[in-house]
């Protein structure tokens, strides 16, 4: 990365959605997903995985990362970020100029061998590495609203729920084929006779619009 003085960890409050961004790489999107959806439920616990809580102009970062068997100290610098599509390994935009995002990847990529083994991993994983925790990976349940509830449940009870858009006829939703989404809320509304049951949900690559 080049010297920048305006480039930040963070921004002012800490870690935001919006500096959230894949660029054009969708096999990261479990990656952003997950940390969405961590950040919606609890914005401390992000900038609890940095030991460094402010921009360190030495351009060293310790990033903790759960291994499986416990966090472990993962040391990264803030060289070598790729910001075009077809710049390789491919780690996110620096959107919003922000690093933490890139840092985290990076710190990944590091304890698990490279950025081609993070792209290859599932949200369960992610879930591992910034968590520690295990993650319950459904199917679609018996029916639209048994499958609501269900979700409705998970999120009423501080679980973190995010979404992968399997079928290729999730497109007339606005939704795209293969990519994750992080699951914010759900609303029951009444449209005049209807009960409307609405997901909330938040794409990670910005440069595709939603088009439902």
């Amino acid at each position: 990365m080049q010297d920048d003085s305006s480039v930040k960890l963070w921004n002012s409050g800490g870690p935001h959605l919006d500096d959230i961004d894949t660029g054009c790489n969708f096999a990261k999107t479990y990656i952003l997903s997950t940390v969405a959806s961590l950040l919606k439920k609890d914005s401390d616990y992000i900038t609890g995985l940095f030991n460094e809580q402010t921009t360190n102009y030495k351009r060293g970062y310790t990033v903790n990362v759960h291994t499986g068997d416990a966090f472990h100290e993962v040391s990264v610098d803030d060289y070598d970020w790729f910001k075009s599509c077809n710049d390789e390994p491919g780690a996110s935009a620096l959107a919003d100029n922000t690093m933490w995002m890139a840092l985290l990847e990076k710190a990944f990529a590091k304890a698990y061998g490279n950025y081609e083994r993070i792209n290859d991993a599932s949200v369960e994983e992610a879930f591992l590495w910034m968590t520690g925790r295990p993650a319950i990976s459904t199917v679609p349940l018996n029916g639209a609203e048994d499958e609501f509830l269900y979700v409705e449940k998970m999120i009423d009870e501080g679980h973190v729920v995010t979404a992968k858009a399997w079928d290729s006829g999730v497109d007339y939703l606005g939704l795209h084929q293969g990519n994750v989404y992080s699951v914010l809320n759900t609303y029951n509304i009444q449209i005049g006779p209807w009960d409307v049951q609405l997901y909330q949900v938040r794409q990670t690559i910005n440069d595709i619009n939603f088009s439902g």
